[in-house]
């Protein structure tokens, strides 16, 4: 079995007890990850291409990470204008601190 193949299974089956899939369009991907340790700031995880950006749910600003620059721009909008949103799934999901 290829490579692609063993990425394609592991996609298909992830276990979603680990994360929450906010948002998927353009190949970018915004989860949450319920279940992570050290959740002290508020945050989402956005990801593209194998590579991800960690995203303030206060101002929309990057913690860390690097992706493509005009996909990490364009994540960057649909958080904020869409903020309401992953705050609520934030504060739904994730037991502690909550924004």
């Amino acid at each position: 079995m290829d490579y692609y193949w063993l990425k394609f299974f592991i996609y298909v089956f992830e276990d979603d007890k680990y994360f929450n899939l906010l948002y998927s369009k353009f190949g970018i991907r915004i989860i949450i990850h319920p279940k992570e340790n050290g959740h002290n700031t508020p945050h989402i995880h956005i990801q593209y291409q194998n590579k991800e950006v960690v995203c303030s749910l206060i101002d929309g600003s990057v913690i860390k990470g690097n992706i493509q620059h005009n996909k990490q721009k364009l994540a960057q909008e649909i958080v904020i204008q869409n903020m309401e949103f992953f705050r609520e799934s934030w504060n739904d999901l994730v037991d502690g601190i909550t924004v």
